[in-house]
């Protein structure tokens, strides 16, 4: 059927990617959680690409162009603009990657092409650093969830001393929407606002949004009496949640960028038998 004709082109162009992104990165390869990450942007790239598909249909063809009195000045191709993109988009964001200026070998098309490197970028960029959680050791995601458990306790004290008590910790639930920033399992209304957020802000958004995420479902959570109820609650709110729920409680919470660098400071200054 054309559905399964069309997941099976997904799968296909998923894994064109994420083995792109393997051979480009040889240290940090593939780690469990950028698949859908990967997956998100290229349907995000794919549904971009038809919207301007359809916009074209519409739209009625362009004016020649005047006559040019004199030849005009040599200017960059779109290879070379696009080149020249890639570069800056890397240049300052850690260590250097060797990157083929016409796209990884084997990428299928523009959209696709365009998905990956927009992956490329979400992982690389000073600002979002994705990799980070994906590397040997996972100290991103190790961070992350330290100053999101930080952030829980300042918002929430004794909604956070509840679970503790009852031995439940962030790692235990919070991993998940961390190393995916959202993507696997949650509806994709609050996944495509937290996305927008986190290219424009980095990751301020994606912890408010997490600290929210407990803290409007507290009464629920003050409710539960014992380990495994508390757990089963979290690991199924996911599909549960209610979407403006949550983002109001975001949008209400006290949290300011200057609080996040000093967590993210204080994790890195633990000891490495504490991180």
């Amino acid at each position: 059927s054309e559905s399964r004709e069309s997941e099976a082109r997904g799968v296909s162009s998923l894994r064109r990617v994420l083995r792109a992104y393997a051979s480009l990165d040889p240290e940090t390869e593939y780690c469990q959680g950028m698949n859908y990450v990967a997956a998100l942007l290229i349907i995000h790239v794919c549904a971009l690409e038809d919207d301007d598909a359809d916009a074209s249909l519409r739209r009625p063809p362009p004016p020649p162009p005047p006559p040019q009195a004199s030849p005009s000045p040599p200017r960059d191709t779109e290879d070379d603009k696009t080149s020249n993109h890639r570069r800056r988009v890397f240049k300052g964001g850690g260590d250097d990657l060797a990157l083929d200026p016409h796209g990884q070998r084997g990428l299928d098309g523009s959209a696709e092409e365009e998905a990956f490197w927009l992956f490329v970028a979400a992982l690389r960029a000073p600002r979002t650093r994705l990799r980070d959680l994906y590397r040997p050791g996972m100290v991103g995601a190790r961070r992350a969830l330290f100053v999101y458990d930080k952030l829980f306790e300042t918002n929430f004290a004794a909604l956070h001393s509840h679970l503790a008590n009852l031995g439940v910790i962030p790692d235990m639930y919070a991993t998940h929407w961390i190393v995916t920033v959202f993507a696997a399992q949650f509806p994709f209304a609050l996944v495509s606002r937290v996305w927008d957020m986190f290219f424009a802000e980095g990751w301020k958004p994606v912890y408010r949004v997490a600290v929210a995420i407990v803290g409007a479902y507290r009464d629920e959570l003050l409710g539960c009496t014992d380990f495994e109820q508390a757990l089963v609650f979290l690991r199924n709110l996911p599909e549960q949640i209610d979407v403006d729920k949550v983002l109001d409680k975001a949008h209400r919470l006290r949290l300011t960028t200057i609080k996040v660098d000093q967590l993210d400071h204080a994790f890195h200054l633990l000891p490495d038998d504490e991180e």
